[in-house]
């Protein structure tokens, strides 16, 4: 994976992108259950389902697991403030590998700052170092500013995205 980063938020506080790790655990989890609170019809899995499936994602290589820290110059120790999920997988269609952003969350005191922006560029530079010849994303309908968001990334709308749930 590509080193981790740091970029400026757009208050001036420091904003770094790292890999998750095991200590990451507990407020991932809490960062989803703000993403479920945010968005209807998201519903979660009960949190230790959740909990296992962050500990086989921690340990693999076809998925990246990135966290957003905020360090708002205090000197006190920087927030996990920002989640992004990432499964790198082999296409038929392209005969290489793509990258699918499943989750991008910001909690809520630090959304509007550029703390998705720098997840996703890193997610990108991820995708980018493991070969990847695409990354996908997608949000609900309606959703505008994550729609805002991606474009801002760079991101363009090449098709629709469909579901079954089972």
């Amino acid at each position: 994976m590509a080193e981790a980063s740091t970029d400026v938020a757009r208050d001036g506080a420091r904003v770094y992108v790292r890999r998750a790790t095991w200590r990451d655990k507990e407020q991932v989890l809490n960062l989803l259950e703000e993403l479920q609170a945010a968005t209807p019809g998201i519903q979660l899995a009960p949190r230790p389902y959740i909990g296992r499936i962050f500990d086989q994602h921690i340990n693999s290589p076809l998925y990246v697991l990135l966290v957003a820290e905020v360090d708002d110059g205090s000197g006190g120790k920087p927030r996990l403030a920002g989640l992004l999920s990432m499964a790198l997988r082999s296409t038929l269609l392209h005969a290489g590998v793509s990258a699918l952003v499943d989750e991008v969350v910001v909690a809520r005191e630090f959304r509007r700052r550029g703390v998705a922006l720098a997840l996703l560029e890193q997610a990108v530079r991820a995708a980018r170092a493991a070969g990847c010849l695409e990354v996908e994303i997608s949000t609900t309908y309606g959703n505008e500013a994550a729609l805002a968001l991606y474009r801002e990334a760079g991101f363009e709308e090449q098709g629709i995205w469909l579901e079954r749930h089972f």
